[in-house]
């Protein structure tokens, strides 16, 4: 009797550890495709012309250069589910330090205090760091590429942060 409780205690223990392996590998899984995800959304972005990566990626559409411009600042990840009630249904998002302009615009604005874009910082190089919009004439533009999803541990969010500039 007492030889089957060890071996039933031990056979418990055994299979929680091949399930806790399990769902750590799944959420490895979630985690490289987010990061992969990132990663693939930040080159796209370089591989644009740098003078229009903020309208084409800022999340409005007033300012989109060209007619059915298909970039937007949010986008869906395959393989990954978007949390409950997120407002747009997409797991990525793109943001920039931006503030609301005048008739539904995004002002690109180098003087706004946000750790997450290492801003204030002189976005156009002209030595002065000003609360104008620099939507068209920034040289460095600061980007956050966020990822957030409703995965097998629960929610789970990515974030990665860069400057691109034009070289």
């Amino acid at each position: 009797m007492v030889s089957l409780s060890v071996l039933t205690i031990a056979l418990l223990a055994f299979g929680q550890a091949i399930m806790m392996s399990l769902n750590a590998g799944q959420l490895q899984r979630e985690q490289g495709t987010a990061r992969d995800a990132a990663r693939q959304m930040i080159e796209r972005m370089q591989a644009e012309t740098f003078a229009e990566v903020f309208a084409r990626y800022n999340a409005t559409a007033v300012d989109d250069p060209g007619a059915g411009n298909l970039f937007a600042a949010g986008f869906a990840v395959t393989g990954l589910q978007a949390r409950a009630g997120d407002a747009d249904g997409l797991v990525g998002e793109i943001l920039f330090p931006t503030a609301p302009g005048a008739g539904g615009a995004l002002m690109l604005r180098e003087d706004l205090a946000d750790d997450r874009f290492g801003t204030p910082r002189d976005l156009n190089a002209d030595g002065v760091v000003d609360a104008l919009d620099h939507s068209g004439d920034y040289q460095l533009l600061p980007v956050v590429v966020r990822l957030q999803w409703r995965g097998r541990g629960g929610s789970a969010s990515i974030e990665f942060r860069t400057y691109l500039a034009d070289i």
